[in-house]
């Protein structure tokens, strides 16, 4: 038999059509389906109890005690697929998008999100597909419960269900029991393992740490190479000053209620395995496609901030609406000052990593921040901010140009990285420097040093854990806007032959050949200046220039809007769709420059890998021939650099006639070793002098004191 999953591919709407291909094209099923195309959900499932094969059987477990489960909390039979190694159908996810994006979701034609496959809300259609460690993990708990005679009631909770439901693997196992405490349970498990023979395992005691969002202690064991986190059900009360609740024993309804999301509230209960929707939302919402609170979510909001903050994320992940009451709650000015006061800046970190770091749309969840005007609260604006006067195009008002410059600029490289995939790291770096690309040329002080703007949000307003991401994001706003000038000041088109694409930079290369090659369309700039500079940034950016390139064309096509004003009001304003791509450079449709700079670049430039480059001549080298050393080494050495950008194919007889000409021109103004150790040596015997007498000094007057108090004896 086919294996129908619970995520079962049926159009969005609820009384769609059922496709008949995903069943054995010779079952009945397939006939009456094939029979009634436009077949709605109801019948179907009055069709599904008629035509039950002969020997299938469907667990019906008994309910869970009454005091636990009420009559109208929705529990949903599980059919239990065990592993088959010739299975002749795999659960089928549903085609082509999901639900779409919600309000504020932002621009997104295609999104490189987790796939939201249709989750039926009926009991007859749910499966649950266990992997065989899944199966092994929890028939060896349900043989625990048995074999001591144990009335405790085991749920699997949260992420795991959810994603499960949606046919998605997921390893987070989070074990929710209701008669004793996690670590108890926990010690059960690993002492049942070791009776039976397994492999020994010791319960760990995470300790309660609010600032991850874990308010209470939560034991944490592996069962067959697992890790899996146990907890008792609870309810939880808030205090008005902190997002830190008092947490006691609860009721399953109660552990439903406490949780952020609805689709985060399902359970799955190992003992009867169904599936539990105690808040009668969780399938009904996954479903539909809502990101949806089990309370009401001003109340929801008010207990926990940063909630907001996790229903962002979570919109993006799978492209899930929000819902219109959860929408107005996350605006409420309540919230707005509750989020700056109670959610510590290393938590808007943590959250923001991983919806930049992960699938999903990130715009569109920046876009949410913004529509909820809470965009200023998590990026908050450095002090004392002042503009760089060195650098000339910078953009006035920039938290303002957020919603329009920052999310427009985030998008279209979003659609670029979609293509053309970096590392996480450098995806983060990109994103977030893209989105904050409206402080470029802004800074403060920070610990007496000048520090960019971009810098300082990643690394004080929302605490990035890794302090690189935050230097390397402003670095790439840095080179995205010196690429953008360099291709101004070059004008070579795309594959023209009247630039610079074929000629090559070498040391036999005269300038007034190359002058020769600059024709009108190309601007003033001379083929060693032009090399010079592009590998000047390169040595930066390295291997990532082609994120550099596109995002100086994103913002270059931002900067040609002429209607800024009324994109900065329209929250979902649509930007226009780029082709992206790293080469050629006639892909950037509308800005010849750049894509004039790219193509010489990578054709013919020889810049490329100049961030590896070994020097021609070694610095030992460099010292026999001019005899120098120390500091004054390390300018011949950065001179040979600047010399071998502006002329990549220059040999090494040719440098080393530069090296010898350049010294005996100019030569480099440093103090020997020897003269700074004889001047530090005299400086610190002086010091010592000065300190020997102060100490001689002060024994001479403790010496007088003591006399003159034997005299008075």
């Amino acid at each position: 038999m086919g294996v129908v999953c619970c995520c079962l591919c049926k159009p969005h709407s609820y009384n769609a059509g059922l496709s008949s291909s995903f069943y054995e094209p010779n079952s009945e099923k397939a006939r009456l389906l094939g029979q009634h195309p436009t077949i709605d959900t109801k019948a179907y499932l009055l069709m599904e109890e008629a035509i039950a094969r002969p020997g299938e059987k469907r667990a019906r477990a008994p309910s869970a005690p009454p005091d636990q489960l009420t009559k109208h909390h929705r529990t949903h039979d599980i059919k239990i697929v065990q592993p088959q190694s010739n299975s002749t159908m795999a659960p089928v996810p549903c085609p082509g998008p999901g639900p779409g994006p919600g309000p504020g979701l932002g621009p997104d034609p295609n999104p490189h999100s987790e796939p939201t496959p249709m989750v039926s809300e009926s009991a007859d259609l749910i499966e649950i597909k266990l992997n065989e460690l899944e199966a092994k993990i929890f028939t060896l708990i349900k043989n625990m419960l048995a074999d001591n005679k144990m009335k405790t009631v085991v749920r699997v909770a949260g992420g795991w269900v959810r994603d499960k439901c949606l046919a998605k693997d997921s390893d987070d196992i989070d074990i929710a029991v209701d008669d004793m405490n996690g670590e108890q349970f926990a010690q059960c498990v690993a002492d049942y393992l070791a009776e039976k023979g397994g492999k020994s395992t010791k319960v760990a005691v995470i300790k309660a740490n609010p600032d991850q969002s874990k308010h209470l202690a939560t034991a944490t064991f592996t069962v067959f190479g697992t890790s899996i986190d146990c907890n008792n059900l609870r309810t939880e009360i808030y205090h008005n000053d902190s997002r830190i609740p008092v947490c006691t024993m609860g009721t399953p309804l109660e552990d439903a209620e406490r949780r952020d999301f609805t689709i985060n509230s399902l359970y799955y209960n190992i003992n009867t395995n169904k599936v539990e929707d105690l808040t009668n939302k969780g399938l009904k919402d996954l479903n539909n496609g809502i990101i949806r609170t089990p309370l009401p979510p001003l109340k929801t909001f008010v207990d926990d901030p940063l909630r907001v903050l996790r229903a962002v994320r979570f919109g993006a992940r799978f492209r899930f609406k929000l819902d219109p009451l959860l929408i107005e709650a996350a605006k409420e000015a309540r919230i707005r000052a509750d989020l700056g006061s109670k959610v510590t800046r290393e938590r808007f970190g943590i959250e923001l990593n991983k919806v930049v770091g992960g699938v999903g749309s990130p715009a569109g969840a920046f876009q949410n921040l913004i529509l909820f005007n809470l965009h200023d609260v998590v990026f908050k604006e450095p002090p004392n901010m002042t503009r760089d006067p060195e650098i000339k195009h910078i953009l006035p008002d920039p938290g303002k140009k957020l919603a329009s410059v920052g999310i427009e600029c985030m998008t279209n490289l979003q659609n670029f990285l979609r293509k053309h995939p970096v590392s996480k790291d450098m995806r983060m770096v990109s994103l977030y420097g893209a989105f904050l690309s409206p402080y470029h040329g802004y800074q403060t002080v920070f610990k007496k040093k000048k520090m960019g703007a971009i810098r300082w949000i990643l690394r004080e307003s929302i605490k990035t854990a890794d302090q690189a991401i935050a230097q390397k994001a402003d670095r790439l706003v840095c080179a995205a806007y010196g690429l953008s000038m360099l291709a101004d000041e070059a004008k070579m088109h795309p594959n023209s032959d009247t630039n610079l694409t074929k000629m090559h930079h070498n040391s036999d290369t005269k300038l007034s050949k190359m002058d020769k090659m600059n024709t009108s369309t190309q601007g003033s700039m001379d083929g060693q200046a032009l090399s010079l500079r592009m590998g000047e940034l390169l040595m930066d950016i390295k291997h990532e220039y082609p994120v550099a390139f596109h995002l100086a064309y994103a913002l270059r096509n931002r900067q040609n809007h002429p209607n800024e004003q009324n994109h900065s009001k329209d929250i979902n304003h649509t930007p226009k769709t780029v082709v992206s791509g790293p080469l050629p450079g006639s892909a950037y449709i509308g800005d010849p420059w750049v894509g004039g700079l790219l193509d010489w670049l990578v054709q013919s430039s020889g810049l490329i890998g100049c961030w590896a480059w070994k020097p021609l001549v070694p610095a030992k080298d460099v010292m026999a021939m001019v005899g120098v050393k120390g500091g004054a080494v390390g300018e011949m050495m950065r001179r040979q650099v600047s010399k071998r950008l502006s002329q990549p194919a220059i040999s090494v007889e040719s440098m080393q006639r530069f090296i010898k000409d350049s010294f005996q021109s100019d030569p480099p103004k440093f103090k020997s070793k020897s003269s700074k150790s004889k001047s530090s040596k005299a400086h610190k015997s002086k010091a010592n002098k000065s300190k020997a007498k102060q100490s001689k000094g002060g024994s001479e007057q403790k010496t007088g004191k003591k006399g003159q108090k034997k005299k008075r004896n």
